[in-house]
C-alpha cells in the first residue's frame, strides 16, 4: 500500500473527491481515490457496475405500482407508507442476496452501470409486453399494442443499454433518450453495409429462381433478388446510351439460354428455336416413334376393344359432319387389323407402320378442322389409340418409346412458344408468356395444376423473367438522372444554356460514360455477388438487422420514459 503519511489533510482530500471529514476515509478509499486500485479490482468492479444497474431497474419496476398507490393515498389525504418505500424495500431485498453493490466512479463504471440499467428499463417493457401477446386474442387492439411494444427484442435490449450509459455518463436523460432512439439507426446502416439488397422473394419465387440457376439461365441482381429499386436501375440502363447496348448482349444471352432450356425437354441441344432447328428435331425424334411403331404392333385388347366400341356408340349424339369422319376412322381401323394371332387370345392386332399412319391422319384432321365437335371426337379416338399402343409396346423398347413420345410432345410445346408475332419469335427465341399458353394447351388447360414438363420454366419466365413495363416511372427516370448527372437540374440543356459549347460537349459525354461505366461495374461478378448475397458469410446477419417502424419507436419511449420512484439510490 502506497505511503499516505506524506500526503497532507488537503491533498488526500482532494484527491479522494469528497467533501466529508478526511478522518472519516478509511485508506483503502484514499487509496483508490489516488488511482491505486490493483487492475483486478477495476476488473471486479467494472463487471459488477452492469449487474448493479440491471438489479437496480428491476427494484424500481417492481416497486412502482405499489408506490404509486401510496402516492395516490397521500394526495387523498388518507393514510398511506412514506414515499418510496416499497422500492427502498425491494432494493434491500435485492442487496440481502447479492450484496450492496459498489457506486459507480469514473466514466467508464458509469457506463457500464448505466448500460446494464437501461437494458433492466427494456426489459421491463418487452417481458410483460410478450407475456400479454402470447395470452391475448390475436386481433384485438390490447394484443396489438402489446405486439408492438415487444417487437424487435434483441435491438430494444441493445438500444436500452446504449441509452442508459449514455444517460448515465453524461446525467442527462434527454441525451440517454436520443442515444436509444439512434442505435436501431446505426445498427440498421451496418446491416445496409453487410447486405445492401433484401432479397424481396418469397419461397415460390425463389424455387423459380432456383430452378432457372439450374437450367444456367443468367439472371441479374434485380432478377434473384426481386428488388424494385434494382429494378429501376436496370430499367434505366436499358434505355441510356451508354448502356443499352450492354443490356441488349445481356438480353440476348439470358434469351438464348432460355431457348436452351426449353429445347433441352426434347433432347435437342440447341440455342435457338429457328425453322432448322424444330424441323431436324422433329424429323430426328420422328423418325426413333418410326422405327420402335414398325417393329411393334397395337394389340387390340378387350379394353381396347371396348373404348372404341363407347366411342362409336356416342357418335349418334353428335351430327353427321362428326359423326361421318370419325366412323370412317373405325371403318379404315378395322380394315388395318390382322387375324387373331394363334395361340393367343387377342382378337387381333394391327401394324405399327398402320397405327403410325392413322395417328397422323387423325392429327392433321385435329388440326386443321375448325369444328370444335370433330376435333373433340378425333382427340378422344388418338388418346384412346396412343395409350392401347403405349401398353403394346414390348419391353425392351418401352423406355424409348416412352422418352421419344415425351420428348416429340415437348417439342411441340417449344414450337408453339415460339410461333408467335413480334421479332423474337421471327429470330428463334421461346417467348415466355407463349410458352405458358403452350404448356397449358398441352396439358388440357392444367397449366395451375403444374401439369406440364416444362410448367415450372414456364413459370420462372412469368415471375423471374418477365420485363417490367417500359414507362417512363419516377423511380426509372430518378435513375437516369443520377446515372446522366441530371437529377439535381444541371444535365446537358442546362449547361448549354449556361456555359457553351464546351460544358455541353463535356456533358454529352458524361450523359454516355456515366451509364456505361456504371453499367460495367453493376454487372461486375464482385459488385454482382455484393448486391446479391451481401458480405460473403455476414448478409445473413444483415436480415435480423432492426427496421425503424413505429412500433419500436413506441417500444424504446416506453423503456426510456418509465416513471422513477422517490427512494434512495444505491
Amino acid at each position: 500500500m502506497a505511503d499516505l503519511s506524506q500526503l497532507s489533510d488537503d491533498e488526500l482530500l482532494k484527491l479522494a473527491g469528497r467533501k466529508r471529514d478526511i478522518r472519516s476515509l478509511s485508506d483503502a478509499e484514499l487509496l483508490a481515490a489516488a488511482g491505486g486500485r490493483s487492475t483486478g479490482q477495476q476488473i471486479a468492479r467494472g463487471i459488477a457496475m452492469p449487474a448493479a444497474g440491471f438489479n437496480e431497474s428491476v427494484a424500481t419496476t417492481l416497486g412502482a405500482l405499489p408506490d404509486m398507490v401510496g402516492a395516490g393515498l397521500r394526495a387523498a389525504g388518507l393514510p398511506s407508507s412514506r414515499p418510496g418505500v416499497y422500492t427502498d424495500a425491494i432494493r434491500s431485498g435485492m442487496q440481502w442476496l447479492t450484496g450492496k453493490p459498489p457506486t459507480p466512479e469514473g466514466t467508464m463504471e458509469n457506463l457500464l452501470y448505466g448500460a446494464g440499467k437501461g437494458a433492466g428499463d427494456a426489459a421491463s417493457v418487452l417481458i410483460p409486453a410478450t407475456a400479454v401477446a402470447g395470452a391475448t386474442r390475436a386481433g384485438t387492439m390490447t394484443n396489438a399494442v402489446a405486439q408492438a411494444l415487444a417487437s424487435q427484442p434483441v435491438t430494444q435490449a441493445t438500444a436500452g443499454a446504449v441509452g442508459g450509459a449514455v444517460g448515465q455518463a453524461t446525467d442527462s436523460p434527454l441525451a440517454g433518450l436520443a442515444a436509444s432512439v439512434a442505435t436501431p439507426l446505426v445498427m440498421g446502416a451496418a446491416g445496409r453495409a453487410l447486405r445492401p439488397v433484401r432479397p424481396a422473394n418469397t419461397p415460390e419465387r425463389q424455387a423459380l429462381i432456383d430452378a432457372l440457376t439450374d437450367a444456367r439461365v443468367p439472371l441479374t441482381p434485380a432478377e434473384r433478388t426481386g428488388s424494385k429499386a434494382l429494378g429501376y436501375l436496370e430499367g434505366a440502363f436499358d434505355v441510356l446510351p451508354g448502356s443499352s447496348a450492354a443490356r441488349q448482349a445481356l438480353r440476348a444471352e439470358r434469351d438464348a439460354a432460355f431457348n436452351a432450356a426449353s429445347l433441352a425437354y426434347s433432347g435437342t441441344d440447341a440455342r435457338v428455336a429457328s425453322p432448322e432447328v424444330l424441323n431436324a428435331a422433329r424429323a430426328r425424334i420422328g423418325g426413333t416413334i418410326n422405327e420402335i411403331a414398325n417393329r411393334n404392333v397395337l394389340v387390340v385388347t378387350p379394353a381396347l376393344e371396348g373404348r372404341l366400341a363407347q366411342i362409336e356408340d356416342s357418335l349418334r349424339f353428335v351430327p353427321g359432319e362428326v359423326a361421318g369422319p370419325v366412323r370412317a376412322r373405325l371403318e379404315q381401323l378395322r380394315g388395318m387389323a390382322l387375324p387373331t394371332v394363334p395361340g393367343t387370345s387377342h382378337a387381333a392386332v394391327i401394324p405399327g407402320a398402320s397405327y403410325r399412319t392413322m395417328d397422323s391422319a387423325i392429327g392433321r384432321t385435329i388440326r386443321s378442322t375448325s369444328n370444335g365437335d370433330l376435333r373433340a371426337a378425333m382427340g378422344d379416338l388418338r388418346t384412346a389409340l396412343r395409350e392401347g399402343m403405349d401398353a403394346s409396346i414390348g419391353p425392351e423398347d418401352q423406355a424409348a418409346w416412352q422418352e421419344a413420345r415425351r420428348h416429340y410432345a415437348n417439342l411441340m410445346v417449344t414450337a408453339r412458344a415460339a410461333g408467335g408475332a413480334g421479332a423474337g419469335a421471327a429470330e428463334g427465341n421461346v417467348s415466355p408468356l407463349r410458352l405458358r399458353e403452350a404448356v397449358n394447351q398441352s396439358t388440357g388447360q392444367n397449366y395451375a395444376f403444374g401439369q406440364g414438363d416444362q410448367n415450372t420454366l414456364a413459370r420462372a419466365g412469368q415471375s423471374v423473367l418477365r420485363t417490367p413495363p417500359d414507362s417512363g416511372t419516377a423511380g426509372r427516370q430518378f435513375y437516369q438522372g443520377l446515372l446522366t448527372g441530371s437529377a439535381g437540374g444541371t444535365g446537358l440543356g442546362a449547361l448549354v444554356a449556361g456555359g457553351g459549347v464546351l460544358p455541353a460537349v463535356a456533358a454529352a459525354g458524361a450523359t454516355f460514360a456515366g451509364p456505361r461505366l456504371a453499367h460495367m461495374a453493376y454487372q461486375s461478378p464482385l459488385i454482382a455477388r455484393y448486391l446479391i448475397e451481401g458480405v460473403p458469410g455476414l448478409g445473413g446477419l444483415a436480415d435480423s438487422a432492426p427496421r425503424i417502424n413505429r412500433s419500436l419507436v413506441a417500444a424504446l419511449l416506453a423503456g426510456n420514459a418509465k416513471p422513477t420512484m422517490p427512494g434512495k439510490s444505491p
